[in-house]
């Protein structure tokens, strides 16, 4: 389990394999306590402890379906135009439930089937390299989404895990889109003109600094507590928090920030390029590399 998801190097690197970090040991299914000594499972909204027989017990379950997943891609064989990826992961899926689901499952069979199972291991990897390849998403778990790398890969005629390398090199990670509100509907957009010349986007708030507040659940319910007293319907005050906590900290650098006026699209900026930071006049400004209007 170290190896699969921290170990990163001339061995056995990520680059060539793909990561699985982030989130939680929970995501192995179980996990031991190290101060403790104690076993757990469940999920991050829902931990329960275990015995040591559970445990164990457990982890046979996951041993015994890892072998089944090995023997179903090992009897699939290593050419994929011969492969119905669709009923493919219906086997995978009935015979390891409780390791073909997860990352750390995925990347494992990649090691035993290299050909057949990509290196994304999480399935927004997946969606977003297939819609930078002109592909919709198909419906399915990651073995139906990564089937569908194998056209575009047998046109390029390399190793498929060549081909996902190359695919993070020239299509970077993922990011996400965000629409920000710079103007009312029918408006000149002269806000927007501001932003744009300036390099960055801006929201803005009847309250005092927000910005520092902590990007976790408390922080959130600290701004939610800051701001009530401009908010009379629970529903706006809900809204208006969740937009500024997003605003504030879950915008990443790379993402695309969509600026609009009503239903129309005022300028779409290429790229975030550095964190918020407040501004006297409360309101608080994010970066922008340019934009394209």
């Amino acid at each position: 389990m170290y190896w699969l998801e921290f170990k990163n190097d001339e061995e056995f690197s990520e680059g060539v394999f793909g990561g699985i970090r982030g989130g939680n040991a929970l995501k192995f299914g179980i996990y031991q306590q190290p101060t403790s000594g104690k076993w757990f499972t469940g999920t991050s909204m829902n931990v329960s402890e275990i015995s040591v027989d559970e445990a164990i017990d457990f982890a046979r379950q996951q041993r015994d379906q890892m072998v089944a997943a090995s023997r179903i891609l090992l009897t699939a064989g290593d050419d994929p135009s011969a492969v119905d990826f669709v009923d493919l992961e219906v086997r995978l899926m009935a015979a390891a439930p409780l390791v073909a689901r997860t990352a750390w499952g995925h990347k494992y069979l990649g090691l035993i089937s290299p050909e057949l199972v990509d290196k994304f291991h999480a399935q927004s990897f997946k969606e977003y390299h297939l819609i930078r390849l002109l592909q919709f998403p198909p419906r399915g778990d990651r073995y139906i989404t990564g089937g569908c790398m194998h056209g575009s890969r047998s046109k390029v005629g390399i190793p498929l895990g060549r081909f996902c390398r190359l695919l993070v090199y020239v299509n970077g990670g993922p990011r996400r889109y965000w629409r920000v509100a710079a103007g009312s509907a029918g408006s000149s957009g002269a806000a927007w003109s501001g932003m744009r010349e300036g390099g960055y986007v801006a929201v803005s708030w009847e309250a005092d600094d927000l910005s520092d507040i902590a990007a976790t659940k408390a922080g959130k319910e600290e701004r939610r507590g800051r701001i009530a007293h401009v908010y009379q319907s629970p529903a706006s005050l809900g809204q208006e928090t969740q937009q500024l906590f997003n605003f504030l900290t879950a915008m990443n650098e790379g993402d695309i920030i969509v600026a609009e006026a009503g239903d129309s699209i005022l300028g779409i900026c290429s790229a975030v390029i550095g964190p918020a930071e407040s501004r006297a006049e409360r309101s608080v400004n994010i970066a922008i590399e340019s934009s394209k209007r």
